[in-house]
């Protein structure tokens, strides 16, 4: 069963979930252009485990059984909408870019791999997509705890190598361009934020109707 077809598999599945320009492939590329590289290892490193783990209950069928039920969906859709809000409302407000920042950005970078990690596998998306890519990969195959296990680690690692050379283009990005266009960079990936919160917005609102009709 551990064969390196499956792994090969795995790990595009982590690269093809992170190609798109979504809320964290955006905010890796913000935060590594403002504050350097660390900071967008550590989205990284959070992103990559929610990854994992939703990779994880995706195999197991979790995901599934969760996906079929309204408040659910609702639920997430709702938490979706309040924290892409929050950070698109956040970039926007950006006026300057202080060059101390990065000192300070050192300093929270736990706190930055939290909240990617809280971002990713509260990102109903991102749900669908790993619920859809590991029912493809089982296919009607019951595998092991620790295959599953080290599956969902393969696409951790998948993950985490998009958003590093993300992370080193956008360090290098925002070392030759100027202040003001590392704000008004700021100000797309909060508009970016708000698109993708006024799409959770519809699905909750939709979700609430089809729960009340």
């Amino acid at each position: 069963m551990l064969n390196l077809a499956l792994f090969i598999k795995c790990y595009l599945i982590g690269v093809v979930g992170n190609l798109s320009l979504g809320p964290i492939f955006l905010l890796t590329f913000n935060r590594s252009a403002r504050y350097g590289a660390r900071k967008g290892f550590a989205i990284g490193i959070g992103a990559s485990l929610a990854d994992a783990v939703l990779f994880f209950f995706g195999l197991t069928g979790a995901l599934t059984l969760l996906s079929q039920v309204q408040q659910f969906r609702g639920l997430m859709y709702g938490i979706g909408f309040v924290v892409l809000g929050f950070l698109g409302v956040n970039a926007i407000a950006v006026k300057h870019v202080e060059t101390k920042a990065p000192y300070r950005a050192a300093r929270s970078l736990p706190l930055a791999t939290l909240k990617s990690f809280l971002m990713t596998i509260l990102n109903p998306l991102t749900m669908i997509y790993f619920m859809s890519a590991s029912v493809a990969l089982v296919n009607g195959t019951k595998f092991s705890p620790q295959w599953t296990t080290v599956a969902a680690l393969v696409v951790a690692l998948g993950t985490f190598s998009v958003l590093a050379i993300v992370s080193v283009m956008a360090k290098h990005i925002g070392h030759r361009i100027s202040e003001h266009t590392l704000v008004r960079i700021s100000h797309v990936t909060g508009m970016l934020f708000l698109g993708f919160a006024a799409y959770f917005a519809y699905l909750l609102a939709t979700t609430l109707l089809s729960l009340v009709s």
